[in-house]
């Protein structure tokens, strides 16, 4: 009996010291870390824009060769050995190989529309082969584009300007625009009396436009002098959205 009610005593102690730490924990101050913690936080958030400009430094030429015979295998076989030609000739200007590639190629029945027959009959056959001529120096462009159509290319969809490795443009346009969106952000803060004291977050989107075509030319197309060739410059656009933290 006595070793119950010491045990019963036992178990009433713990709990009256549990209460007693819990009441006493709850008077204590809150840390320096947790007021912090639970302090509102105040944003400020700011766009920013940087544009910068490159003269292209590689030229993209599409050369093409169409023939039309009576039947298939002379459509391809025409088609052969013109485009033979033209390879030969982009080759004469100084073009390798691994800059030349087929970007299409299709072999197609000619049908006789104006025929009452239905389904109207095959009259002949039209084979169609385009390349994709990568010109490393620009100013060579116009001369290959001359040469590949004096050749017999029978269409021309352009010549497009890129620049190869643009991620260095694209770097000093995102340092740009984070330069000019924390300019904005300094304008802002001292008008509202009010600190930047970090960054919460940073969005940014890149806009490098494509190979823009700026030349074309037909089947027929007279050469009576060398093609002009402007390459311009090609524009990198960067846009920032910064999160700044501010204090009163």
């Amino acid at each position: 009996m006595k070793s119950k009610w010491l045990a019963w005593a036992g178990t009433f102690a713990m709990i009256f010291l549990a209460v007693a730490l819990v009441l006493v924990l709850g008077r204590m101050p809150l840390s320096e870390a947790s007021a912090q913690d639970t302090a509102p936080s105040y944003v400020l958030t700011v766009s920013g824009q940087a544009t910068v400009n490159a003269v292209p430094d590689e030229a993209v030429i599409t050369a093409g060769v169409v023939t039309t015979a009576k039947t298939a295998q002379d459509a391809a076989e025409a088609n052969a050995e013109l485009m033979n030609r033209v390879v030969a000739a982009v080759r004469q200007e100084g073009i390798p190989d691994d800059h030349i590639r087929t970007s299409g190629y299709n072999l197609t029945p000619v049908y006789n529309y104006n025929d009452k027959t239905n389904p109207p009959p095959v009259v002949g056959f039209q084979a169609s082969n385009n390349l994709s001529i990568a010109v490393d120096d620009v100013n060579k462009a116009g001369a290959v584009l001359d040469a590949a159509i004096a050749a017999g290319a029978t269409n021309a969809g352009g010549i497009s300007f890129t620049i190869k490795n643009p991620e260095p443009l694209i770097q000093a346009a995102l340092k740009q625009a984070v330069e000019n969106a924390r300019a904005r952000a300094d304008v802002l803060a001292k008008a509202a009396g009010v600190s930047i004291i970090g960054v919460r977050s940073i969005d940014s989107s890149i806009n490098t436009p494509g190979p823009v075509p700026i030349y074309s030319v037909s089947a027929g197309a007279a050469m009576k002098s060398p093609t002009p060739v402007m390459p311009g410059e090609n524009t990198v656009t960067v846009n920032v959205t910064v999160v700044y933290e501010i204090s009163h």
